[in-house]
């Protein structure tokens, strides 16, 4: 279960890694290459969104662009109620980019690793 009160440095950290996040090259985390990796990719993507520590593990993990890519894969053979959800979650991932950037960019608390 999310932290209901996360503390400052935990929430920097989380959109520290927001920010600077990139596609991984793990193994198990490669782009969906069939409908059961896509749904994998997406399903682990919505449960993430509830925090944002996962949030950051999750894109750092996989990665937004893998993530788009398996939700399109899921449009041709999983139930809508499953792309609505993916489709709800690519937003709040790209409100949480959006938010991390704000910070990033120096109009909000800095987000650099010898910040205090």
């Amino acid at each position: 279960m999310p932290d209901p009160d996360p503390s400052t440095a935990t929430v920097k950290r989380a959109l520290r890694r927001l920010a600077f996040a990139v596609s991984a090259t793990e193994p198990d985390c490669r782009a969906a290459t069939d409908c059961a990796d896509a749904t994998h990719i997406v399903t682990r993507g919505i449960a993430a969104i509830d925090d944002i520590e996962l949030a950051a593990d999750f894109l750092t993990d996989v990665g937004f662009d893998r993530f788009e890519q398996a939700l399109t894969a899921c449009e041709r053979e999983e139930p809508d109620s499953l792309v609505q959800s993916g489709r709800e979650a690519a937003e709040a991932y790209r409100a949480f980019r959006r938010a991390a950037n704000h910070f990033r960019s120096g109009r909000g608390t800095p987000l650099r690793r010898d910040a205090k």
